[in-house]
């Protein structure tokens, strides 16, 4: 016999329509981010993806203009609670759409037999 753990895994997919900075209301779940794909399509910069407001960045990196960008994490900040949203600030960067791959945070334990 042997112990497990079981997780499940989403995205959240979100499109912009301009340089403007957005909050995704988190419905009360507590996850972790795996990772960040972001499509500029002008005006590269910086795009920044922070936990609770402008603090605890998950991500601040240049995107790339036509172009789908993977994002570099900073491990430390990429676990939300149930009550954290995710802020994003494209930073005049017209970015169009956003995939943020996510973990759900705490996985449950399994027992394998």
């Amino acid at each position: 016999m042997a112990i497990g753990v079981i997780s499940s895994t989403f995205d959240i997919v979100a499109t912009n329509d301009g340089a403007v900075g957005f909050l995704i209301q988190n419905p009360g779940r507590a996850f972790a981010i795996n990772g960040i794909k972001v499509y500029a399509t002008s005006n590269t910069g910086n795009v920044q993806i922070a936990r609770d407001g402008f603090t605890n960045f998950v991500a601040d990196q240049s995107s790339v203009a036509n172009a789908w960008a993977e994002f570099n994490l900073d491990y430390s900040n990429t676990a939300f609670t149930a009550a954290q949203d995710i802020w994003i600030d494209p930073q005049a960067t017209t970015v169009t759409k956003f995939v943020i791959n996510c973990i759900g945070n705490p996985s449950q334990s399994v027992t394998i037999t």
